[in-house]
């Protein structure tokens, strides 16, 4: 017996098939057997999904084009965005270089030994910090690792 969620999956399939074809609503609900409301809630959720995908496209070209020195007005020119939106991811990015230089700050503060203990586990600093530590020579003179740098 097949289960409900790969029944649904395979539903939504036609579904957005059939609206891919353009096919009249009238007629999907004829040939699938499934309500307006289901037509409808297949369509949102592939609208939805596409926007998303969308988003960070733009989201990811504006961060870079600000990272190239970029102002915001230039910004919006170049991606054709509302100034709205090309303005929040601004300050968004602003926040994002704030927390990656304060935690390169605190890493070179503290030393590379001590990096470890930042409460930041997937930043570069911290990796970095470990190859160091494990490349150090030892007492004896030798190395800690087979890192060869």
């Amino acid at each position: 017996m097949e289960s409900t969620g790969n029944y649904d999956d395979e539903l939504e399939k036609q579904i957005l098939e059939e609206l891919e074809n353009r096919t009249p609503w009238n007629k999907i609900t004829q040939k699938l057997q499934v309500s307006t409301r289901r037509i409808a809630n297949v369509k949102a959720k592939r609208s939805s999904s596409q926007t998303s995908v969308n988003d960070a496209e733009i989201s990811a070209k504006a961060f870079q084009l600000f990272e190239m020195g970029k102002d915001p007005v230039k910004v919006t020119i170049e991606l054709k965005q509302p100034p709205e939106l090309i303005l929040k991811l601004y300050d968004f990015w602003l926040g994002m270089r704030e927390r990656v230089k304060k935690v390169n700050e605190e890493a070179y503060k503290r030393g590379y030994d001590d990096a470890m203990k930042i409460e930041h586990p997937q930043h570069p600093v911290r990796y970095a910090a470990s190859l160091c530590a494990s490349s150090r020579p030892t007492k004896n003179g030798g190395r800690k690792s087979g890192h060869s740098f």
